[in-house]
């Protein structure tokens, strides 16, 4: 039987509540707000409990879509599967390079050139630097920066530096593709260049894992989807299915 690149096992993830830091306390409250739940931990405290009994496993081919209302828990299991946040029970195997597309533009270093973050990123992916030469141009071509590649990215207006960030994020085909929406960025003309470059991206990835509340863009790309509430998986099954599920429940 074919290996699983992406597997998910019994997974539970829970957020201490601290009671003592108000602007923690009141981000757990938002979260209960927004769908998750107020239990105690192994240690007795108060935790917010974000997913519970998550199981998936995702082989090659496999393009999974992530159906749910705002505060389902899409986004969290997103940066779980990514190794943002780490189970509190369970875990999660990753067979494969991981890139997310979401905040695209976080790790990179606004002191630094946008040459200088090009070649930090590829180094972070385990890249040689004759290889990281070889798609700096095409970079750099892409996010349309030429003579600004050599300042500082802190210098960078917002657009300049999503783009640059965006090229980085799919410059490189990874096993196992995270996306948080399908955003386009800057103008008309490099929003329709970005949306190609998204699709072929997506296309090539071995399996794919997007949240969308666009129901166009998951038939699209997926062949099968996983309806979630309150930071629970309802049902996994047939796109069209779980579209109709989720459409009846809203």
């Amino acid at each position: 039987m074919a290996e699983a690149v992406l597997q998910v096992k019994n997974v539970n993830l829970k957020f201490p509540l601290y009671s003592a830091e108000s602007r923690s306390f009141r981000n757990a409250i938002r979260n209960v707000a927004l769908g998750s739940r107020i239990g105690v931990n192994s240690a007795g405290k108060g935790a917010v409990e974000a997913l519970r009994d998550i199981n998936l496993s995702l082989y090659g081919g496999d393009r999974l879509g992530l159906v749910g209302s705002n505060g389902a828990g899409k986004t969290t299991l997103l940066k779980l599967l990514a190794g943002i946040y780490a189970p509190t029970q369970g875990g999660v195997l990753r067979n494969g390079i991981v890139t997310t597309l979401f905040d695209i533009g976080l790790g990179m270093d606004g002191d630094a050139t946008g040459l200088e973050n090009i070649y930090l990123a590829s180094y972070l992916r385990g890249m040689q630097k004759r290889n990281i030469n070889d798609i700096t141009d095409e970079i750099v071509e892409f996010a349309e920066l030429h003579e600004f590649i050599h300042m500082p990215v802190r210098t960078y207006s917002a657009g300049m530096a999503t783009r640059l960030a965006f090229s980085l994020a799919t410059a490189f085909t990874p096993d196992i593709l995270l996306v948080d929406e399908v955003f386009g960025t800057g103008d008309a003309k490099f929003i329709k260049k970005s949306e190609k470059r998204m699709a072929d991206l997506m296309s090539n990835a071995r399996v794919l894992v997007i949240a969308s509340h666009n129901t166009e863009i998951i038939k699209k790309f997926c062949n099968k989807a996983l309806l979630m509430r309150s930071g629970q998986q309802i049902k996994l099954g047939d796109v069209d299915d779980i579209l109709s599920l989720h459409a009846s429940e809203v």
